[in-house]
């Protein structure tokens, strides 16, 4: 699909926020045992590319079939209602990552128009907000083409 390399992108966006996790918490511990001075908001800034590692590794996750399925009961199913099921199932997941998208896109609105800070970092927090409705916004549109007839025999859609 199309959007699947937005979410590579965003994927990688998702590794460094990791990295980063990893930087910061190495350089405050090591600051703090060895030379008495911590990372100043290192906690704070530990929870900020937290979000980046999560919104970044969220699309992805469908898009390379990486999530949970749970199909216990789906199994025994026959094959038209297991599609009307999976059909059912991606209309909610659409609609959710809809909202989540719109809800971000508003909160990182007020947020900029506050002109919020982190406390301690003094980070601007509207960046966040807004990166989780930008990965929401791919996250939905993979339940789009699952809702989508496949145009390719090899295509995947909603009859997996």
């Amino acid at each position: 699909m199309r959007f699947r390399r937005v979410a590579e992108t965003l994927e990688w966006a998702g590794f460094v926020g990791l990295m980063l996790m990893l930087l910061f918490t190495i350089v405050d511990v090591v600051g703090s045992a060895v030379f008495n001075i911590p990372l100043r908001g290192a906690t704070e800034l530990v929870g900020y590319v937290q979000i980046i590692a999560i919104g970044g590794a969220m699309a992805i996750g469908f898009y390379a079939n990486r999530h949970i399925s749970v199909d216990f009961l789906a199994m025994y199913l026959p094959k038209p209602a297991k599609n009307i099921l999976n059909k059912f199932v991606a209309v909610v997941c659409f609609t959710f990552f809809v909202i989540l998208a719109w809800e971000s896109f508003k909160y990182g609105l007020a947020l900029q128009n506050s002109g919020e800070l982190s406390s301690t970092a003094h980070l601007p927090l509207y960046p966040f907000a807004f990166f989780i409705a930008v990965a929401s916004v791919v996250s939905s549109l993979y339940f789009v083409g699952q809702l989508l007839p496949a145009k390719n025999p090899g295509e995947r859609s909603a009859e997996h």
